[in-house]
């Protein structure tokens, strides 16, 4: 009979916390060992690509999301970002994935270690990033766009189920990296397919008919629409994409977690 820390995700970062956080922080601290400006980068990156797009997009094209009404010439540049915050985020776990096992050997061969911790810490150092970007585009938000309202609080709604998707999408691959060692490869791909499938420089409006109908299986592009909607464009939400999307993450979330587990027994032979 299978444990319940096999069976139901999130059970053993509660359970091993304390190892958790310190792995999680030592990845964290990876991101900038040996660099000269440390955590500054983790600012000043996302800082320099909101001041491109600013410039390219928002002063020099004035661009804009089909028929989307905007507030400011900059509506259209932070509307990238808020596209592009989502979709690094899957991006950078499907990079980094593959190797979060393959890399830690010394931990799998450990009878008593919790391997799933190794890729939720990888994912975390991730969301660390996440978080600082967000941070960044709610204050670019407030001093370059429309400014903040109460619609605000719904963010989160959208947000959370985007970080439930990488945790599972993490512990599959990973798995499955340990076996197929080409996966690294494979995501590299897919890391086009998703950049270029999720809304990020469009608008949803402006996809034909028959290439919407696939594309709104992208619960991604969901996610960045609603995002939009209440920090951006002041759109109703719409409640059949936000269940969707919960409904999809929640799936990702708990199927990526099954398929460690169920590939787990075999890592030590493989490695």
């Amino acid at each position: 009979m299978p444990s319940v820390a096999s069976t139901f995700p999130g059970v053993s970062i509660i359970r091993y916390r304390e190892l958790f956080l310190q792995l999680s922080q030592r990845k964290i601290d990876e991101l900038t060992k040996g660099s000269w400006l440390g955590w500054g980068w983790s600012i000043l990156h996302p800082l320099l690509q909101l001041g491109v797009y600013t410039v390219v997009f928002g002063l020099i094209l004035g661009g804009s999301f089909g028929d989307v009404k905007t507030s400011g010439p900059f509506d259209f540049s932070l509307g990238i970002f808020m596209g592009l915050l989502l979709v690094n985020l899957i991006n950078d776990t499907l990079m980094i994935a593959p190797n979060t096992v393959v890399g830690h050997a010394n931990f799998v061969k450990k009878v008593v270690f919790p391997v799933e911790l190794l890729p939720a810490a990888a994912i975390t150092s991730v969301l660390h990033k996440f978080v600082i970007s967000t941070g960044l585009f709610l204050i670019a938000l407030l001093v370059l766009g429309p400014g903040w309202s109460w619609r605000l609080l719904w963010l989160p709604l959208f947000l959370c189920p985007v970080v439930l998707m990488t945790y599972g999408i993490g512990w599959a691959l990973s798995a499955v990296g340990v076996y197929l060692r080409d996966s690294a490869q494979i995501v590299q791909f897919l890391t086009q397919v998703i950049f270029y499938a999720s809304a990020v420089f469009y608008s949803p409006d402006e996809i034909p008919q028959d290439i919407a109908v696939w594309l709104n299986f992208n619960p991604l592009m969901h996610a960045i629409e609603l995002s939009r909607d209440v920090t951006l464009w002041d759109r109703p939400i719409d409640f059949r994409s936000v269940i969707y999307l919960w409904v999809f993450s929640l799936a990702i979330f708990y199927a990526g977690y099954r398929v460690f587990a169920r590939l787990r027994p075999g890592f030590a032979n493989h490695i």
